[in-house]
């Protein structure tokens, strides 16, 4: 008897839950990486547009684990499938799912292990064709009102675990420049901004106040550093 997972049968969320985007057969998919399953299943909605659906003979009964069970009989041999440019043949039994096109099971996970699973940035790094090759999940959409902030990526000498896509890594090697931090004036151009002076005019007089500690200390700094670049 095949098992299935709560979470396959009835799209449950979780922290550990990990969707893949791929297609099959020109057609989208919309896969759950379930080790609580032990076969990998296909929907039956999607089966009806794809070719080499065959009898299975026997039919197989396949027991969620909430005691519910399905039968199973017809099934897809030696399917093949790809996610983000990887190609796969994977055995695909068919079952009435209705909140996945694919489920990966366990008989999946286990021929590509061992591999690197990393919950909070939604990765999985498999052998794959004698190299070792990273499946990015499907993030969760942000929230209306959300704001992104972009911030300098600092480059550790061999880091053990990078948190950086491997897409991007090219980038920042390539375009390092552009991450250091300035030193010095801009570059002249052809309109650089000049303050006109007026002659024998005295400095402004301003009366001096108080500053907070925490943002003295932040002034003091950065005119120390300007000082440093002689920028001032």
């Amino acid at each position: 008897m095949m098992h299935l997972s709560v979470a396959a049968v009835a799209g449950a969320h979780s922290p550990k839950t990990f969707y893949l985007s791929g297609d099959i057969q020109s057609n989208p998919l919309f896969i759950l990486l379930d080790s609580g399953s032990s076969h990998s299943f296909v929907s039956m909605a999607l089966a009806g547009s794809l070719s080499g659906v065959q009898q299975l003979s026997p039919a197989v009964t396949v027991q969620v684990a909430n005691g519910a069970v399905l039968s199973c009989d017809s099934h897809i041999p030696a399917a093949s499938w790809s996610v983000q440019g990887y190609s796969f043949t994977t055995d695909l039994k068919l079952l009435p799912l209705s909140s996945y096109d694919m489920i990966l099971g366990l008989d999946w996970m286990s021929h590509f292990s061992p591999m690197q699973v990393d919950w909070s940035q939604q990765w999985i790094c498999i052998p794959y064709q004698g190299q070792s090759v990273y499946l990015w999940g499907n993030m969760a959409a942000l929230p209306a009102g959300s704001i992104v902030q972009l911030s300098i990526v600092l480059k550790t000498l061999q880091p053990k675990h990078s948190s950086v896509r491997p897409v991007v890594q090219p980038l920042l090697d390539e375009f390092a420049h552009l991450f250091t931090p300035p030193l010095g004036l801009p570059p002249s151009r052809n309109c650089d901004h000049t303050i006109p002076q007026i002659a024998g005019a005295q400095p402004v007089f301003v009366r001096p106040y108080k500053y907070a500690p925490i943002l003295k200390s932040k002034i003091e700094k950065q005119v120390n550093d300007m000082l440093q670049q002689r920028i001032i």
